[in-house]
């Protein structure tokens, strides 16, 4: 069996067996953290890993980023399952990520007991921080919560006192944050877009001191998910750090661990300063009664790079319109009868880089994506909805990026790339929740269209995050940024490991603040001068 003091060479996150219990140690001074081994219900039978059989040589993932993978079996009843820990680690920082995959040599069940989901990612012991019974501190901290009177995702940080564990409350996180009297402070965390109003994942907090466990809440796997040799399971990224010193000291080691470390994808870290002509179109259509596309063209595209130009702007981004129809994202010729070529060139010439708008989600009724992908389109109850008109451009169908049309989709970026010499690629209008067709990677006819659409809103900030890792691998100069101005999307640290987000935060809505609609439509309150500006 391999020991300790083997696994530890050379990096600072060690796996061990303690009795019956299979740990992740971080080693930071004299301060331990302690996290089990998750628990995953096969076949209708709870099973945990027993035995560590190998560890892998650390290898570079990118820049200064190394991974080791160890292996656990699960005894001789099950000599078929093995258990993945993928662990990503920078020597001189206290953060690493890591996650699980399991694997079966031959098929198997993810199962759900009585319709709930078992899966326990680890069990972290607050207690064992130090010899104080409780953490001198303990924290939750929400990333992913939108407040619709502000019109913007909020952060939340949560005290946790000793009250909060008697009571055995869960709570959503991402983050727990944990301080000891002897100087340390850690934290653990999961890449996933959870709110408190809609879990997909908790802790649960327990009296002795633990928070046992992050657990699955809904929408992790589906009943009767199938693994077996060359199809494992794997789990989002998880997050544990450790070291010496204050809480502030960790989230300043922290936040230059996700802006250096977390994203090989290192365009996306990069300050740039872009410019997006969406404001104007949305001014000639709420204060001209014009249409969005009226002056989506060659010429005001031309003069709006060249005030761009002189405002600094490092990147132009050309908003809806500039395309033909979704889906197969080729440049208007009734808008641009000259192609992107002369603008490009402008852009060239003041060093400048392109900038498209894309909704990942819809193809037009006459593409060729949505011709080619029709098993895909999102479905409610079983049926297809109907086409929508996308921005004054042909009517298209909602797709499902859990699925096959997730590769196609990225084949046309990295085409459009390569074509139009497009490096930033902004996303919009993606919500969280989509179909709950039966034939697509988040559930089957024998699962309820429910149990689907909670695997489908689990799964979108997987594939979302696949979507741009194998754009920028193609293309290292791309970026992808998501638009996360609305609620209901799928907002925490998982996509920061591909892309990054950005608001444009026109504020709140007439009817967030039981407000009568205005007699014009526009139901925006940052769009009127007076009082509701000075509200918020």
């Amino acid at each position: 069996m391999i020991t300790e003091t083997e696994l530890a060479a050379n990096i600072h996150a060690g796996l061990y067996a303690e009795g019956n219990t299979l740990a992740l140690r971080l080693h930071s001074g004299n301060g331990l953290l302690f996290l089990t081994l998750p628990t995953f219900n096969v076949d209708d039978l709870p099973v945990t890993p027993t035995q560590l059989l190998t560890v892998s040589n650390a290898r570079v993932v990118f820049d200064h980023v190394r991974e080791r993978t160890a292996i656990f079996g699960f005894g001789d009843a099950l000599p078929h399952l093995r258990l993945e820990v993928v662990i990503r680690f920078v020597y001189d920082s206290p953060v690493v990520r890591f996650r699980y995959r399991l694997m079966s040599d031959e098929p198997v069940r993810l199962t759900k007991p009585d319709g709930a989901e078992t899966l326990s990612y680890f069990s972290l012991d607050f207690a064992r921080v130090n010899d104080y019974g409780y953490p001198i501190t303990a924290k939750e901290m929400r990333f992913a919560e939108f407040n619709a009177l502000f019109h913007s995702f909020m952060l939340h940080e949560v005290p946790m006192t000793k009250s909060d564990f008697e009571a055995e409350r869960s709570v959503v996180g991402p983050f727990l944050i944990v301080g000891s009297e002897g100087g340390y402070s850690g934290l653990v965390a999961y890449e996933h877009g959870s709110q408190s109003n809609d879990p997909f994942l908790s802790y649960d907090l327990h009296p002795n001191g633990t928070a046992d466990t992050l657990r699955a809440v809904k929408g992790n796997y589906y009943h009767g998910q199938i693994m077996e040799l060359g199809v494992p399971f794997e789990t989002v990224w998880l997050q544990v750090a450790l070291m010496e010193g204050s809480e502030d000291t960790l989230a300043k080691e922290y936040r230059h661990y996700v802006l250096r470390h977390q994203s090989p994808n290192t365009e996306s870290r990069k300050p740039y300063i872009f410019y997006n002509t969406w404001n104007y179109q949305e001014r000639v259509f709420n204060q001209q009664k014009r249409p969005y596309l009226a002056d989506m063209n060659e010429g005001r595209m031309l003069a709006e790079i060249d005030a761009a130009h002189e405002m600094g702007i490092e990147v132009f981004v050309i908003d809806t319109g500039w395309y033909d129809k979704t889906g197969d994202w080729r440049v208007s010729s009734a808008r641009f009868p000259n192609g992107l070529t002369p603008i490009t060139e402008k852009l060239k010439e003041y060093g400048m880089k392109l900038g498209l708008w894309f909704n990942p989600i819809v193809a037009a009724q006459t593409s060729e994506m949505y011709l080619s992908h029709t098993d895909c389109v999102m479905t409610t109850d079983g049926k297809p909805g109907d086409p929508h008109a996308v921005w004054e451009t042909e009517a298209s169908y909602s797709m499902s990026l859990v699925s096959r049309y997730w590769e196609a989709f990225v084949d046309e970026l990295i085409r459009c790339h390569h074509e139009l010499g497009v490096t930033y690629f902004k996303w919009d209008a993606i919500g969280q929740y989509g179909g709950d067709a039966d034939n697509a990677f988040h559930g089957t006819a024998d699962n309820s269209p429910k149990e689907r659409r909670d695997c489908y809103a689990f799964l979108l900030g997987t594939y979302m995050t696949k979507v741009v890792d194998k754009l920028c691998a193609a293309c290292p100069d791309a970026i992808v940024d998501f638009d996360i101005t609305e609620g209901g999307r799928t907002v925490g640290l998982q996509f920061l490991s591909a892309g990054k987000y950005f608001l444009i935060n026109n504020g709140p809505y007439n009817w967030d603040y039981n407000m009568p609609l205005p007699a014009d439509g526009n139901v925006n309150l940052f769009f009127y001068p007076g009082a509701a500006r000075t509200w918020i």
